[in-house]
């Protein structure tokens, strides 16, 4: 009996080490990867890489404090996660998988947030990235029919909301970006981890602009970019609600 209790005590922080392992890697690969994009992935079609929004110029994020501080937000994350994956009853490997391919996506989702702030492009190579890790988990859903439905919930809504503010404001306000964001989230988040992710976003981006209009930074004509809290969400999201992505 102790020895089956020991074994299972073991694997319990060996999964530790590996969250310690993942967290530490995809930390320091995100900023690596962010200061490496090509640039046609920031630019807008029919541009040319060096006509980005604004004239910027390739942002380079500084070793430190960055990598410092993504590795142990990844780190933190991934000995949650692990905790509540040895609750759930899978197997070693199975734990190992997830945990790996939830660092996969959150690296996506941290790279997707940063590149929006900084260049308010949305490549569509992450985007593409992220609906194949969605892969991942497609067998420990409900069905395979759960994955589908998030993603056909998710790309409607944000479709009516555009022609809902269009006919309104006379312009796109929710981006084509953001709708191709919101099908790859869907497949990976399903039907109610999709529905969460919009509720928790727009509450977010409204607390953002209230911030904003309070303080007087906010003009008529300012755009802001809503794929930062898609993705925020997301992350918090898989992070407090595994249950959201599994079974």
């Amino acid at each position: 009996m102790w020895r089956e209790i020991l074994e299972v005590e073991i694997i319990r922080y060996l999964m530790f080490l590996v969250a310690i392992i993942l967290g530490w890697a995809f930390g320091n690969g995100a900023v690596y990867f962010f200061n490496r994009f090509p640039g046609k992935w920031l630019a807008d079609y029919g541009e040319k890489p060096a006509s980005r929004p604004s004239g910027q110029k390739m942002l380079k994020l500084p070793n430190k404090p960055w990598r410092a501080i993504f590795s142990m937000a990844f780190i933190a994350s991934g000995i949650w996660l692990s905790e509540k994956l040895w609750l759930s009853g899978l197997d070693k490997w199975q734990m190992v998988a997830l945990l790996t391919a939830c660092m996969v996506c959150f690296m996506i989702l941290l790279l997707i947030g940063l590149s929006d702030l900084r260049y308010m492009v949305l490549p569509d190579q992450l985007v593409a990235l992220l609906a194949v890790s969605a892969i991942a988990f497609s067998p420990y859903k409900e069905s395979f029919l759960e994955p589908l439905w998030g993603a056909l919930i998710g790309t409607l809504t944000f479709l009516l909301l555009n022609v809902i503010f269009k006919k309104s404001y006379n312009k796109d306000v929710i981006g084509s970006g953001n709708v191709k964001l919101m099908f790859a989230a869907g497949l990976l988040m399903g039907l109610r981890g999709t529905v969460a992710v919009m509720i928790l976003s727009f509450i977010m981006a409204g607390i953002f602009l209230s911030i904003k209009i309070v303080r007087g930074e906010l003009r008529r004509k300012d755009e802001i970019s809503l794929s930062p809290f898609l993705a925020a969400s997301c992350y918090l999201c898989i992070l407090f609600d595994m249950g959201t992505i599994l079974f």
